[in-house]
């Protein structure tokens, strides 16, 4: 264990003499008030001077609340983008389940993009040590998903990706999104209308939120090749539509 980790243990079965908390200890009756007043505010010191003020307990994490926002997760409904906010969710709409991903930067992208460029075929076991986003930024996300009451859907071995679903009141809550009705050629639409943020602890490598706009719909255009066979041309002006 970690020296810190030790000395954390120490720090928090000292500060009271309750039992439940310290069983190793002998005394079996809880403090006074006044003692564990006292002793809280000493242990809060000490984490503090230690930088442990953040450290996990059990399964919960102490956050600073310190968020980051990623405005490039959404686009503002317009008339350009054949969008338009139309009216605020009902209860029933903030009952809705969405399906979203929040997508992890790789790392040292700029090293891998120039061995690619030399002809380099990068093994696996390279991509995921320096390459591909690590297993703990990945569970570090997904923890703090499961924390907030989302469902994760599918895992991904490669931690791009971490797959989650909720209500959209619970994205709301969570991600400080506002939803509203936002209405299409293709039908109206519960969809985010500004940026989600995420605790900074644990977004420091996440690149942003995929999929809290499910107005937006991925579209492409087919159009037959001039052969005369069956073949069709997509070009990746195609490939998306708003």
């Amino acid at each position: 264990m970690n020296p810190r980790n030790h000395l954390l243990t120490a720090v928090v079965e000292a500060s009271t003499c309750d039992a439940r908390v310290a069983p190793n200890l002998l005394v079996r009756e809880r403090p006074p008030a006044g003692l564990v007043k006292r002793s809280v505010l000493t242990t809060t010191l000490l984490l503090t001077l230690l930088g442990l003020n953040q450290t996990v307990f059990g399964d919960t994490q102490m956050f600073s609340g310190v968020r980051r926002i990623f405005a490039d997760s959404v686009k503002t409904p317009t008339a350009e983008l054949g969008a338009r906010i139309t009216g605020n969710p009902t209860a029933e709409d903030l009952n809705e389940t969405i399906s979203f991903a929040v997508s992890l930067r790789m790392r040292n992208f700029d090293e891998l993009e120039s061995r690619i460029g030399r002809g380099e075929k990068i093994p696996q076991a390279d991509m995921e040590a320096r390459y591909l986003p690590s297993a703990e930024e990945y569970h570090d996300v997904q923890g703090w998903l499961k924390s907030q009451g989302f469902t994760i859907t599918q895992e991904d071995v490669i931690h791009m990706n971490v797959f989650a679903k909720g209500t959209v009141a619970q994205v709301q809550s969570a991600m400080g999104v506002t939803f509203a009705k936002v209405t299409t050629a293709d039908g109206v639409f519960t969809s985010a209308i500004d940026a989600p943020s995420l605790p900074a602890e644990i977004s420091s490598n996440v690149l942003g939120v995929v999929g809290l706009q499910p107005h937006i719909i991925a579209r492409a255009d087919i159009i037959p090749s001039d052969s005369g066979s069956n073949q069709y041309w997509v070009v990746p002006s195609d490939l998306l539509r708003v």
